[in-house]
């Protein structure tokens, strides 16, 4: 698979870190203890400036004869629009416009200390995608959600995701996202009018973050909604007929051709075996949480994505984002 992890020029390893799990393809750092925020920014290479700079066109080729001198021959400016610059790396990164406002990866930390206090943030991983134009990072805060389901206690925990990106691509993207500790399976939460921020790369980018990180503080204190969500799914039980029909609601069975038909028909099969026999799955066993975390054990575990970064992007800021959150509404409607 592709992994498409930046490298850090200073030490020529992928930049990204993970605490106490495999790094991610098996690359970048694997540490022991969580950093603080200065020390995850060096581990994950994002220990960098990126500045917006004048765009200039190499105008050579088309120059007519003879050639007209000025200063700044054989180059020509172009109006309106900017390069994003690595300045440790003088690597560019995107073309923004005039309107875009840069922000630094050290101001991306400290946003996530505004929210959860000094201090009180356990950074687990961050990275860079390309050549550092896609920076990410997640840190697990110190409350937990526990399910009771089948007589025994699931753990989820609660992290906080932050998405950047230095080349125009997309805004600022900021979400909560519980992980259920069994088996890392990436959920998202029940309340989808409030799963998230986003900021745009505006002049009043700062302004946007402030209020973004207030909203973020009211979403975290009413997170318990959350809790009583997975509850009501622990509670209710199912059979193995419901979990197909449940499957089959999500994926319905599409008037396409054969190929398409039985490519569908396969991921049905796949997810109804994953529900059966996935990470922690068993515990778990006829109840609507059981059901729902088979869909999320699967294309958090199993199904095939072609890199990381597709699977990063799609779980959680992409179609399987928007999948997770229909898969729990369909799972609470169960009975």
């Amino acid at each position: 698979m592709a992994h498409n992890l930046a490298q850090n020029p200073k030490t020529g390893a992928a930049a990204f870190f993970t605490v106490r799990e495999k790094a991610w393809h098996r690359l970048g750092l694997v540490l022991e203890d969580c950093p603080t925020s200065a020390d995850a920014i060096v581990y994950a290479g994002l220990d960098y400036r990126v500045e917006k700079t004048s765009l200039q066109a190499f105008t050579l080729p088309f120059m007519p004869h003879p050639v007209p001198l000025n200063d700044n021959w054989p180059y020509a400016t172009v109006k309106d629009r900017y390069a994003t610059v690595r300045t440790d790396t003088g690597d560019p990164l995107g073309v923004v416009g005039k309107n875009y406002q840069v922000v630094q990866n050290r101001e991306a930390f400290g946003f996530f200390d505004s929210i959860v206090g000094e201090g009180a943030a356990i950074y687990e991983t961050a990275g860079a995608l390309g050549r550092g134009e896609v920076i990410f990072i997640s840190a697990k805060i110190p409350s937990h959600i526990r399910v009771r389901c089948n007589g025994k206690e699931d753990a989820v925990e609660q992290y906080l995701l932050l998405m950047n990106s230095h080349n125009g691509g997309s805004a600022i993207r900021i979400l909560f996202t519980p992980v259920r500790v069994v088996c890392n399976n990436t959920l998202n939460m029940a309340l989808h009018s409030k799963e998230g921020v986003s900021v745009r790369h505006t002049s009043r980018v700062g302004d946007g973050l402030k209020r973004a990180a207030r909203l973020l503080g009211l979403i975290h204190r009413e997170y318990s909604g959350t809790g009583e969500a997975y509850q009501q799914l622990a509670k209710t039980k199912i059979t193995d007929k419901i979990l197909r029909h449940y499957i089959e609601v999500l994926f319905p069975a599409k008037q396409e051709n054969e190929e398409v038909s039985a490519r569908m028909a396969k991921m049905r099969d796949q997810i109804f075996d994953y529900t059966q026999t996935g990470a922690g799955q068993q515990e778990i066993r006829g109840t609507a949480w059981w059901a729902y975390n088979g869909i999320t054990g699967y294309f958090q575990n199993v199904r095939p994505f072609g890199s990381y970064e597709k699977l990063f992007k799609s779980n959680l800021l992409g179609l399987g984002h928007a999948l997770m959150q229909k898969a729990l509404q369909q799972a609470l409607q169960l009975e």
